[in-house]
């Protein structure tokens, strides 16, 4: 059984991050806000994925010029936004074409 999710963490007065696992602990993560931004973290465990967003946010705040919020935060408080077990199954169906 594999299990799929999303977390996410609300930094600043608009802004969300959220960070999605997919099979084999391949993360992503989305900032929402008035200056959004994706990319991908990689293969890699829960609580690594949960630091290396905060360097993403942190630098996402600087870059935009945001850099008193950047230096006050320190963690992020991470809630579970979607969690989905998914049974794996590596039989090919059996349908066949005429």
């Amino acid at each position: 059984m594999a299990c799929l999710q999303t977390l996410c963490a609300r930094f600043g007065n608009e802004d969300w991050v959220l960070l999605t696992e997919m099979p084999g602990s391949n993360w992503s993560f989305q900032i929402w806000g008035p200056e959004p931004a994706l990319g991908k973290i990689g293969t890699t465990s829960e609580d690594e994925a949960k630091r290396l967003a905060l360097i993403i946010v942190k630098d996402h705040l600087a870059k935009l010029g945001r850099s008193s919020e950047c230096a006050r935060l320190s963690t992020l408080a991470w809630r579970v936004a979607v969690r989905i077990f998914v049974e794996q199954t590596w039989a090919r169906p059996s349908c066949h074409l005429t």
